[in-house]
């Protein structure tokens, strides 16, 4: 990341979705929303942890554990995007 380096088309296939979501924080920011095929949580509700990158135009974020792809913003699927 530090290097300037973004995810592999790969990367994002394999990591799980978060729809619903939003800004949250606890010492540094984090995404809370809806899971979908995570590794290691069922698909629900879910707080990740913190955030060390995000690309709101490609729409995936990477927290110190995994890349996430950003599905729709809380909100957006309610007011056509």
């Amino acid at each position: 990341m530090a290097e300037g380096t973004s995810p592999t088309p790969a990367d994002l296939h394999a990591a799980p979705v978060v729809d619903h979501w939003q800004w949250s924080s606890r010492t540094m920011r984090t995404v809370v929303g809806t899971v979908q095929g995570h590794p290691r949580l069922p698909d629900g509700p879910v707080l990740t942890t913190e955030l060390w990158a995000v690309d709101l135009e490609r729409r995936w974020a990477r927290t110190l554990s995994r890349y996430y792809v950003l599905g729709d913003q809380r909100g957006e699927a309610d007011h056509g995007g």
